[in-house]
């Protein structure tokens, strides 16, 4: 039984990676083609800034459109790095649903899509934690917004081997003692000061964000 829960967890480790590159690696595609269609749908509403008619245009007609109206998902806006723009962040009706931050910068959206709720960040600072993982494989990744793009600072899995009752590291993809692994997270998230969760913080519904950017004064 030891072997075969073990085997589950290498396995379930590979799946964990292969989701979250390729996730991140196909998001500023499906960015553009929201930006493409939904920016210009919001454009007649002279009186909002542009950012705000981008961010209307998403939610009203965008491939998010269907998770946002779905009952529980919450929407919000957050100043996840240092300019005057908030982000749009969907939190999903649960967890498997996952969480998408949307950027705005010189007339063009960004996104990045994080399939698990552990999503943290630290206000201002542009940087962003998502903790994702069950069973006996984990992965938690570092996430830089700058200028409207999204990138990985670093990410680090930790996978428990039930056949010897161990656990191993590694960081950015190689081995490492469990006191470097605990260093390289704090170095990159900036030791967490001001830390503060995302996903769960969206409070509005599919309305209620709309009234909000209909009227947003920062």
């Amino acid at each position: 039984m030891k072997k075969i829960k073990n085997t589950m967890c290498k396995v379930l480790v590979m799946c964990i990676l292969i989701t979250m590159c390729t996730t991140f690696g196909s998001i500023d595609s499906e960015a553009k083609t929201v930006q493409a269609t939904s920016y210009s749908s919001a454009a007649k509403k002279k009186t909002l800034t542009a950012w705000a008619k981008a961010y209307m245009g998403v939610i009203k007609n965008s491939a998010y459109t269907k998770r946002i109206k779905c009952q529980g998902a919450k929407v919000g806006l957050f100043y996840i790095d240092n300019d005057s723009i908030p982000e749009l962040v969907i939190s999903g009706k649960d967890e498997d649903d996952g969480c998408v931050i949307i950027s705005y910068k010189y007339k063009k959206m960004r996104a990045i899509e994080l399939y698990r709720q552990g999503v943290y960040y630290i206000p201002k600072s542009g940087l962003i934690l998502n903790v994702t993982g069950s069973c006996c494989a984990y992965t938690k990744a570092v996430y830089k917004l700058n200028k409207g793009d999204f990138s990985c600072v670093g990410y680090g899995n930790e996978y428990y081997n039930y056949e010897r009752g161990t656990s191993n590291f590694w960081w950015n993809g190689k081995s490492c003692s469990l006191s470097a692994y605990n260093k390289k997270i704090m170095a990159a998230y900036k030791n967490s000061k001001g830390n503060r969760d995302l996903a769960y913080s969206c409070k509005y519904n599919y309305n209620g964000i709309l009234n909000k950017l209909a009227t947003y004064k920062k």
